[in-house]
């Protein structure tokens, strides 16, 4: 039975800070103490500017702004401190953010923004309250000043320290330690029997090299130091490992291989281990030429091989980077998004009906004439909680998991009652569509918002040709509309998995076994439905179709059915290529949400899908010239997974991922907008439509992220 957590968040939020008295010393060694450049209250009759005190209460809001130049773009955290003088009654101190940052004392006043904390106060003191994310999101926006908005819970003024006091506000800012560790996107060597990819050892003789490639994306220009540090698995004979420069960064595993440059070092090895060399020359000299990544090659002065581990081992090549302006991982840069620019925020949509928290739709809508007569049939509600997202996949809606839809005819129609309850389909279920896409683009069209659209994978060519010819008269012509083959067709669960296997072996798609012809068969059935889509829009292609390659399973999988049928003249005749190569970056599968140090674990789980997964498919992108996208992305957990959406912490935690993510996507598709949290799966941002967004940390850490990245 599913259980709702909906009560936990009504205390979060008092008891997130901790009341400092004057005397408490709160700044570290290394921290950065500001205090505010301008300061007023908005009804009192104190002078802005002048007074040592302001007033604050439910009604009469505190503002304070402190100047960020020379803070640098990544920190590690900010705490505000704002000093109480005078007592008259216990109350809560509320701190948001301001509505701009274009205010001076003494004119027109901002009003309070989103709320970022609160403080229970009950004695004379420093007030102190974290506001890291509130000003990471300033400095991720190049804003040149954070501005923090003060209320209250009663209707009486307290009195607080303004910036003519001697006690004055201070935002207290701890640097960013920017310390990296990279793992490598591609490594090869040269003359063994290893394949390339695959194995988790490589080879290096005298004749033999060795070359691993680490991404520069994000790493920024200023490094202090680097260091490259290499297993040796297996020791045979005593050697000097070299590592040399490499004579070109346009490679891949199992391609051409580069040779070795300029020496770098040498280094004695005698026994099992890691080998560390001092690379930050050559790393600085990648950067200042602009380089997006940094090869290295390995030989020795012995003829006979030496063991190393490769990437696919549990000892991992590591590139460790200090200074610089990414963060751990190294984020940062333009990655494989294809270019600069922020990455927008979408998301999909779950089910709809009373158990699955979405609420779409009014009530007691007459569907045999809506669509005919124009009638808005969406729940305003709704409409205003799709503010952040930019696209909307439908891929639920659309009920294409396990779907039998085969032809245009079999698709719903937008007078049909049922469209009000879609819901999940299971592979022994009979004939049930989804969604009627005139009400999809209906919703796009109202919202302003690109469509993606998700093709169901026994659907034929005409399918695909009468959608492309509904969606290109019917949908906005200022929208895009993203097209999908199918969803996850490497995932067993769905019934699409066996059909994709079973036509890639029939039509003797190219691939080593069933698995590689079943993920050569989604791209075949894509560039099909692209091609259709092509031979509607016409010269409209380019500015209206985002032509969408999905996967999240075996990466070589994808990579080789790319290289076999989107590259092939044989299998794609009309060279139909990808957009947008689209992944599924999931954290936190495996937490348990109740643990007492799940924000630590959740935030080491988004390094790790960084550094195994995203880098990964970044190298993929990179490889086939194609901008990388999410079609889902999110918090994963299936234990007390509602406890860990419904917690505060994880509003730093998506705010921490969506910053580390975006320098390399184009698009994150958040999975979902609305869903029941239960303790074995809580994917909705809001728990259901209308959950005030105080209660869902998730949803607001997505939208302070949309509103500070515009």
């Amino acid at each position: 039975m599913r259980k709702w957590f909906s009560l936990v968040l009504a205390f979060a939020l008092l008891w997130s800070v901790i009341l400092y008295h004057q005397e408490t010393t709160s700044a570290a060694a290394g921290d950065i103490t500001l205090t505010s450049v301008a300061d007023t209250d908005t009804q009192s009759d104190v002078a802005a500017g002048t007074n040592a005190t302001l007033n604050v209460s439910q009604w009469n809001n505190i503002f304070t702004k402190f100047s960020l130049s020379g803070v640098g773009s990544s920190i590690a955290s900010a705490k505000l401190r704002i000093y109480h003088p005078t007592h008259a009654a216990n109350h809560n101190l509320i701190v948001s953010g301001a509505s701009t940052e274009s205010w001076s004392e003494g004119g027109a006043k901002p009003s309070l923004g989103t709320q970022i904390a609160s403080a229970a106060v009950s004695a004379v003191g420093y007030v102190e309250i974290d506001v890291t994310a509130a000003v990471q999101s300033k400095l991720s926006a190049s804003s040149s000043s954070v501005t923090l908005g003060l209320s209250t819970n009663l209707g009486s003024w307290e009195v607080y320290s303004s910036r003519e006091s001697t006690n004055k506000p201070q935002l207290v800012i701890t640097p960013s330690t920017t310390s990296s560790t990279l793992n490598p996107v591609a490594d090869t060597d040269t003359q063994s029997d290893v394949a390339a990819g695959t194995n988790a050892t490589l080879n290096v003789s005298q004749w033999n090299n060795m070359f691993t490639k680490f991404s520069l994306s994000g790493v920024g220009s200023s490094v202090t130091s680097a260091k490259l540090r290499i297993y040796h698995s297996t020791h045979a004979v005593n050697h000097n490992l070299i590592v040399s420069g490499a004579s070109t960064e346009s490679w891949s595993e199992g391609g051409t291989k580069p040779s070795l440059g300029s020496q770098i070092a040498s280094k004695a090895v005698s026994a099992v281990g890691y080998v560390e060399f001092d690379v930050t020359s050559a790393v600085q000299s990648k950067l200042t030429a602009g380089s997006s990544s940094v090869t290295f090659g390995f030989s020795s002065n012995i003829g006979s091989w030496e063991v190393y581990a490769s990437r696919e081992s549990s000892n991992k090549p590591e590139l460790i980077i200090n200074g610089g302006t990414g963060g751990t991982g190294g984020d940062g840069g333009t990655g494989g998004n294809g270019g600069s620019g922020t990455m927008k925020i979408g998301t999909n949509f779950w089910f709809m009906g009373t158990w699955s928290g979405e609420t779409p739709f009014k009530s007691n809508v007459d569907w045999a004439n809506a669509y005919a007569s124009g009638t808005d049939v969406w729940n305003p509600t709704f409409i205003s909680e799709l503010a952040p997202y930019s696209v909307l996949r439908f891929m639920d809606w659309g009920g294409t998991n396990n779907s039998k839809v085969q032809t245009w005819s079999q698709r719903r129609l937008p007078t049909d009652p049922v469209n009000s309850d879609i819901g999940y389909i299971g592979p022994s279920d009979p004939i049930r569509a989804g969604l009627a896409y005139e009400w999809m683009i209906d919703l796009c069209n109202r919202t302003n918002k690109d469509m993606w659209v998700t093709l169901p994978h026994m659907t034929d060519d005409n399918y695909a040709n009468q959608l492309a010819t509904l969606v290109k008269t019917k949908l906005n012509s200022n929208l895009k509309v993203y097209v999908e083959y199918s969803n996850e067709t490497w995932n067993g669960g769905f019934s699409q998995f066996q059909y994709t296997l079973d036509q890639g072996i029939a039509l003797g798609l190219p691939g080593s076994n069933q698995w590689y012809q079943g993920g050569a068969f989604s791209l075949y059935r894509s560039v099909h439905i692209w091609n259709e889509f092509a031979n509607v829009f016409g010269t409209q292609m380019a500015s209206r179709v985002m032509r969408v390659a999905s996967f999240s399973g075996n990466y070589d999988i994808f990579d080789q059915g790319y290289a076999n049928v989107v590259n092939s003249t044989t299998w794609n005749p009309t060279n139909q290529k990808a957009d947008m190569i689209a992944i599924a970056p999931y954290v936190g599968n495996g937490l348990d949400g109740a643990s007492p140090t799940i924000q630590s674990q959740f935030h080491q789980e988004i390094d790790n899908t960084f550094n195994d997964r995203v880098l990964t498919a970044v190298a993929i992108a990179q490889k086939y010239n194609v901008k990388l996208g999410t079609y889902e992305g999110g918090q994963h957990l299936l234990n007390h997974a509602d406890q860990w959406s419904a917690n505060q912490n994880i509003y730093t935690e998506y705010t921490y991922m969506l910053n580390k993510f975006a320098p390399y996507f184009v698009l994150f598709n958040h999975y979902t907008n609305a869903g029941t949290w239960a303790s074995d799966g809580a994917w909705g941002a809001k728990q259901f439509t209308g959950q005030a967004s105080s209660a869902a940390p998730k949803y607001r850490a997505i939208a302070d992220w949309v509103a500070a990245h515009p």
